[in-house]
């Protein structure tokens, strides 16, 4: 039997990998590892091979990559937060279409040979993009303007309403119909979930909203759902699901407390339940990548990621252990929303909406 891959053992929890390591119980050489839309936080990659390692649209953070061999290596899509490449060789290493958020490359070999396209550092120490000599003694290009940036410090501590009469002044702003309470509690008992209170009054007040920066721009808009938006991206995961021949009756399994299944174990139960799921893993693998892919900005204001069936879950759970990292992330969100105010999420999201 094969080893393990560096993306399935990180899958798996980032817990996990730290205790086989520490009882090396993990080869040090994972050359050309191949990982794509891996959510980790806290994994110890310090002193790996990595030489050729791919890293396709990976959220990462904390992750500790000091004194790792990352030699040609390639970074692309996703983001980064909060990670540490000190000491690590990056001779010939490329970074593309990513963010990088308080990253540490202090000490970092080759970073003269680092490879820099269309990234967005912030408060990143130790990695700079060298200018072209060429270039510098040219006139500078009109560059992007972001909302955000147009926005006083003092905007960030104003009401829903004061902040949004602010971004109105630089962009368009299109508000919703006000939702009924009864409204808001009949959508939470149809997908049961309940709305944080924060965007529960959020819809009574507005309903919904959507910035319009410049449409030039792939960035140029921002959205927060309202009920409408979130009924029909339930009805748009049921029905894709049921295209793929997904049944929900077929996760109407014994609960292991019955007489009929007295004695059963949970893994025979997930095994037997497995052999009635007709779905293949690579669909619930890439609704849930899809999924994944929007909860950065999404459930910042519950997009629909909440909204995903409770059935799609529970198949998840019983598809394998692939799929089932969209799952524990997903929910998690659920169980613990963002911090900080209605306002102060909707702030921090501006960066997103360009203007010119």
């Amino acid at each position: 039997m094969p080893a393990p891959t560096l993306d399935a053992l990180l899958k798996r929890g980032s817990v996990e990998f730290n205790k086989l390591r520490q009882a090396k119980s993990l080869p040090a050489d994972f050359t050309g590892a191949t990982l794509t839309r891996l959510v980790c936080a806290n994994a110890d990659l310090s002193q790996l091979e990595l030489t050729g390692s791919e890293w396709e649209h990976c959220d990462l953070s904390k992750l500790n990559f000091r004194d790792a061999d990352l030699s040609n290596a390639y970074f692309h899509g996703g983001r980064l937060d909060d990670c540490d490449f000190s000491g690590a060789n990056l001779s010939g290493a490329s970074f593309e279409k990513l963010k990088l958020t308080r990253c540490i490359f202090t000490g970092a070999q080759g970073l003269d040979e680092v490879e820099l396209s269309d990234v967005i550092q912030k408060d990143v120490v130790g990695l700079e993009e060298e200018e072209d000599e060429d270039e510098a003694d040219e006139e500078p290009e009109e560059t992007s303007v972001k909302l955000r940036d147009l926005l006083t410090k003092a905007a960030r501590r104003l009401p829903l309403e004061g902040l949004i009469a602010e971004v109105a002044k630089h962009v368009t702003v299109e508000t919703g119909t006000p939702a009924k309470a009864e409204e808001i509690r009949a959508l939470e008992a149809a997908f049961e979930i309940t709305f944080p209170a924060d965007y529960r009054a959020f819809l009574q007040r507005f309903g919904g909203l959507k910035i319009v920066g410049d449409k030039a721009h792939a960035l140029g808009s921002f959205e927060v759902f309202g009920l409408a938006e979130l009924q029909a991206a339930h009805q748009k995961y049921l029905a894709e699901f049921q295209e793929w021949g997904f049944n929900p009756e077929w996760l109407t399994v014994k609960s292991g407390e019955d007489e009929d299944d007295e004695g059963e174990s949970l893994a025979q139960r997930k095994a037997k339940l497995r052999g009635q799921l007709k779905i293949e893993a690579r669909h619930v693998k890439n609704f849930f990548g899809d999924a994944f892919d929007a909860v950065r900005v999404a459930y910042q204001f519950l997009l629909p990621v909440m909204v995903a069936p409770k059935a799609l879950h529970q198949a998840v759970d019983c598809v394998g252990p692939d799929t089932q990292m969209y799952t524990v992330a997903i929910e998690s969100w659920e169980v613990a929303p963002p911090s900080g105010t209605f306002t102060s999420r909707l702030f921090a999201n501006l960066e997103n909406v360009v203007v010119r």
